[in-house]
């Protein structure tokens, strides 16, 4: 069995639709200044999703906003979490009360 790009494209698609979806709607929820933020600077991708060779310019297209990979996307996140950990003041911006 042969498998081709069109192949991983398909098999792919529905769940990168649903993530797409789900980040416009998250869009549509936050503050005007915290997006116009996020248009600016943009947004960075981290997670095993981001080894996917075009997946940040598939993004940033349907999105219209710049999407940046990590370094190091499989760890970005518990780096920042550990970061965020050692800094109290840092932590006391982000957390919901």
């Amino acid at each position: 069995m042969r498998v081709t790009t069109n192949d991983i494209k398909e098999a792919l698609a529905n769940n990168l639709n649903q993530i797409i979806d789900t980040a416009k709607e998250l869009i549509e929820t936050v503050q005007p200044e915290i997006i116009d933020g996020i248009v600016k600077s943009g947004v960075i991708l981290a997670g095993d999703l981001a080894h996917i060779p075009g997946i940040d310019s598939f993004i940033s297209t349907d999105l219209k906003i710049p999407v940046i990979i990590a370094e190091n996307p499989q760890d970005a996140t518990i780096n920042g979490i550990l970061r965020l950990i050692k800094s109290p003041e840092h932590l006391k911006r982000v957390l919901i009360k």
